[in-house]
């Protein structure tokens, strides 16, 4: 589902590290890079065939929650992440809310200890006047989440959003034939359902749409392939600003997956660090304006 691809990484430390060396950054714009990364697999709880809900630690000791469930098959589950407020919400409490009888002693321990090391490193976190620079320079923090019925535009340079690999051929696919199905019914169900009073944006029946990029706090984003015959690709990306000795912005791909018709997935962070900012698309496999998009934050 996700490949790690190192290529140019290098290259970015290499040029932060002569910013630095040099003058510190001064004036210079910060350098990019743009690279996959795979998270660990911390547990899963299962809760149906079709119904999983994920703990994912990735290098820098981010963990991200990932709840996947096919929409007409789980509706009726007592308890989901989507719309869920995750504020002042351990990896701990949320992993106990979801795993009841399922509970793992060892999962467990390796969320608390987790846990533990969040709340350390936030003690330490400084947002050094260098980095505050890099993150009120950055033009892609000021746009608001979007979405449209055309072809999803090219991404922006100031997003820095890697196209997902064959993402291009999947949109010019022929629009598959739709069932007889109340559209206006299934809108306002998701709306309800997964983006409630508190979402920041909501979408439904749109070609794609997008998050916008999200700096600190808490970070809940929903795809779902609305089309109960065409495929929805969902990417999920992080940005961190690097200060001393690596001035430079890094842009990740944490998810790039494909969403089966009528299935969601929700990838969410809790505790993000201020220096750390995160974005997500959904966009569909035919251009049949078939997709939707909840999103929810501090």
């Amino acid at each position: 589902m996700m490949k790690r691809n190192l290529v140019g990484t290098a290259a970015f430390f290499a040029a932060a590290s002569v910013l630095t060396a040099c003058d510190g950054g001064g004036d210079q714009p910060p350098a990019t890079s743009q690279r996959d990364v795979t998270g660990a697999l911390v547990g899963t709880v299962t809760l149906s065939q079709t119904h999983t809900v994920s703990f994912v630690e990735y290098a820098d000791g981010d963990v991200g929650i990932q709840e996947t469930m096919n929409i007409d098959r789980d509706l009726d589950a007592p308890v989901k992440l989507v719309g869920m407020s995750l504020e002042g919400r351990t990896l701990t409490d949320i992993y106990r809310l979801f795993a009841g009888q399922q509970m793992d002693a060892t999962v467990l321990g390796k969320l608390q200890g987790l846990d533990a090391r969040i709340g350390a490193a936030s003690g330490t976190r400084a947002i050094t006047p260098q980095i505050q620079t890099m993150i009120d320079g950055d033009g892609s923090l000021k746009l608001l989440s979007a979405s449209g019925t055309a072809t999803a535009p090219a991404p922006a340079k100031a997003v820095a959003l890697a196209t997902p690999s064959g993402l291009e051929a999947r949109q010019s696919a022929v629009a598959c034939a739709e069932p007889a199905w109340d559209w206006i019914g299934d809108d306002g169900w998701f709306k309800v359902n997964f983006c409630g009073q508190t979402s920041k944006a909501c979408f439904t029946e749109v070609n794609w749409a997008n998050t916008g990029w999200h700096v600190g706090g808490w970070f809940t984003a929903t795809g779902f392939a609305q089309s109960h015959c065409a495929s929805a690709n969902w990417n999920v990306q992080k940005k961190t600003y690097g200060g001393f000795p690596f001035y430079g912005i890094a842009v990740e791909t944490l998810v790039n997956t494909t969403l089966a018709p009528r299935t969601l997935q929700t990838n969410a962070w809790t505790n993000i660090s201020s220096s750390h900012a995160y974005f997500a698309q959904v966009t569909s496999s035919t251009n049949a304006n078939r997709t939707a998009l909840a999103f929810l934050s501090n």
